[in-house]
């Protein structure tokens, strides 16, 4: 068996985050400021607009700007149950690189594309590889595979990777924006392209895979591959039925324990339907209840990714990582509903409770990084990136149905405080599901409460029975006999005890029930072996 990569990993990759750091840095200026000002210089030269910025070159640029921006989110939907699939069966480095190599030349491509309708298909087609979903579900894959949700250091190193994320969300725009300002939009954007392709060469030169070669393995069978292409998939992976091998495709032998994954997939559905509501009202809002500009606006949205990085800070590098995860989502949502509710109180010209409430909101988007981690607990080691990815593309179906649901609400109220009404029917959906937050969140994270405080062993510790054999006999000496391959099932694959001591005991008494009745074949000689451990 090939040697578990996860020490190596775990030292080696120490700069991950860092390196997460620049690739966002570099990726979602490009989408949020760099290709909309490149786009309606397109637009403006098709139509020979001058000034550049004439109605029919802003209404035109509009319509393609909304094209490129639900791209990504549906393109998430379709292709990253496949790549997920594949970061599962051959390791997470190829497909990190890929993805960056995939951002970089979405830059090249639209910064190159002579016209609008050529920059769309550019981007639609390579961002098949180049998602920042994607790249958001490997690089927590990558930190779930050397870290421990036993410890709650699994939950800081989710918060570490969205804390990396808001960073460059602080610092990309302003820096890359102002050297637009200077040098051009396109040439920004190729600059951009070629800085992404460097860093997709030194991430391909420095990281070290983290997935163990003992924990990929081939597909069970033709029908497993053929679904893993299913844009379906993420819902069949989160709404799993059976967890052992052998159950449905996308649920059997990748989950732990189903019902807490339905729990969390419960959750993050609650969770993230409100906040992408939320953020998609904010900047209407802001423009026609405060009158805000651009510049004002800028500086609200930095703010508040200010408001993030301190909120996934506490996260990451204090005790509230350790605490009952119910009483943390309760504080998150507490929190975002604040928020919702000062923005629905501003407006009529009250710009400070709309800035308090930015932040009070800000500061509960902690429960995103929480929630993953709370899924990836009950995820087997061969799954993480599957599981990760089902909650992006989770994440980026109600990116992608936020505006389809309060689009038409804003316009069917027709009033001047709509929007107003629209936050404050978001606040109370937040605070109207606290009862569910505490329920399910009590009973999907019950089993990471710190072991002292039920005085039981902790999770990595093994079953006084395995103390000083091993679990499986030396090579060549008989197949393994029906009580270790239950010894075997009761461990997890990254070695912790999945199910605890009572299921291994019982795997154990198999084994010397099987070992007592002196099979012929040695399958018998090895499993009383590993009973009389």
């Amino acid at each position: 068996m090939a040697s578990d990569p996860t020490p190596r990993a775990s030292s080696t990759n120490a700069g991950l985050p860092l390196l997460i750091c620049a690739v966002t840095f570099c990726a979602i200026p490009v989408q949020t400021i760099l290709l909309p000002s490149h786009v309606l210089a397109l637009s403006c030269a098709r139509l020979d607009a001058a000034p550049c910025g004439t109605r029919a070159a802003v209404d035109e640029a509009t319509v393609y700007l909304e094209a490129i921006k639900s791209a990504p989110n549906l393109l998430a939907i379709l292709t990253l149950p496949a790549l997920t699939f594949v970061a599962d069966r051959i390791g997470r480095k190829l497909v990190f690189c890929a993805c960056i190599i995939g951002m970089g030349l979405d830059a090249l491509g639209c910064a190159l594309s002579p016209s609008l309708p050529l920059l769309l298909a550019m981007h639609t087609a390579t961002g098949l590889f180049g998602s920042l979903w994607l790249f958001l579900a490997i690089s927590c894959a990558m930190r779930a595979d050397v870290t421990s949700s036993a410890d709650g250091s699994r939950t800081g190193a989710f918060a570490a990777v969205e804390t990396a994320v808001m960073c460059a969300v602080l610092c990309g725009p302003f820096t890359l924006g102002a050297l637009s300002e200077r040098a051009g939009a396109r040439a920004t954007i190729v600059g951009t392209g070629v800085a992404l392709l460097v860093l997709a060469g030194v991430s391909a030169a420095l990281l070290v895979e983290t997935l163990p070669a003992s924990a990929r393995r081939a597909p069970r069978t033709g029908r497993e591959c053929a679904a893993s292409a299913n844009p379906l998939q993420p819902v069949a992976f989160l709404c799993a039925a059976r967890t052992r091998a052998g159950g449905a495709d996308g649920g059997g032998g990748d989950v732990k324990d189903a019902a807490a994954v339905r729990r969390v997939a419960l959750l993050m559905a609650c969770t993230w339907a409100p906040m992408r509501a939320c953020e998609f009202l904010l900047v209407p809002f802001a423009r026609l209840q405060l009158g805000w500009g651009d510049e004002a606006l800028g500086a609200f949205s930095t703010a508040c990714a200010g408001a993030t990085v301190a909120g996934n800070l506490a996260l990451a590098a204090s005790p509230l990582r350790r605490a009952p995860a119910v009483r943390v989502c309760a504080l998150g949502a507490l929190a975002s509903a604040l928020g919702c509710a000062l923005y629905a109180l501003s407006g009529g010209g009250r710009p400070r409770l709309f800035v308090a409430g930015g932040v009070s909101y800000s500061l509960g988007t902690f429960l995103s990084p929480l929630l993953r981690a709370m899924l990836s607990r009950h995820v087997r080691a061969h799954a993480q990136a599957r599981a990760l990815g089902s909650a992006a593309a989770l994440e980026s179906a109600c990116a992608l149905l936020a505006p389809l649901a309060f689009g038409p609400l804003l316009h069917a109220l027709e009033a001047a405080d709509a929007e107003a009404l629209s936050y404050a029917a978001v606040a109370a959906l937040f605070l109207a599901m606290l009862p569910v937050l505490s329920v399910h969140a009590r009973a999907a994270a019950g089993a990471e409460q710190p072991c002292a405080r039920r005085g039981a062993r902790a999770p990595d510790a093994l079953p006084p029975e395995f103390a000083t054999e091993p679990l499986v006999a030396p090579r060549g000496e008989g197949t393994r006999s029906a009580g270790e391959v239950d010894v075997l099932d009761a461990l997890d694959e990254d070695g912790d005890a999945e199910t605890g001591a009572v299921d291994v005991r019982a795997a154990v008494g198999r084994g010397r029930q099987s070992g007592a009745d002196g099979d012929s074949d040695g399958a018998g000689g090895s499993s009383g072996q590993c009973a009389e451990g």
